[in-house]
């Protein structure tokens, strides 16, 4: 997730927070691990998901494009 540049890190907090529990609530879940911004990137978030089979990644996939469609900077 990137956010706009200055964007506080409480901020991007939030919004990782709110991605973090769509990404729990995925099929096979069983890890998620979300690393929120850095001295000099505030506005950066990243996610990892450890899924239970590795056959669960393409639904999961599909799922999260439908769920995330509307949540601004995440690619």
């Amino acid at each position: 997730m990137q956010l706009d540049p200055g964007t506080p890190l409480a901020t991007t907090n939030e919004q990782a927070q709110a991605v973090e529990q769509v990404l729990r609530t995925l099929p096979g879940a069983e890890n998620v691990f979300v690393s929120v911004g850095t001295a000099s990137a505030p506005e950066r978030a990243s996610f990892t998901v450890k899924f239970k089979e590795s056959d669960q990644v393409a639904e999961a996939e599909t799922l999260l494009r439908e769920k995330l469609a509307n949540v601004p900077g995440l690619a």
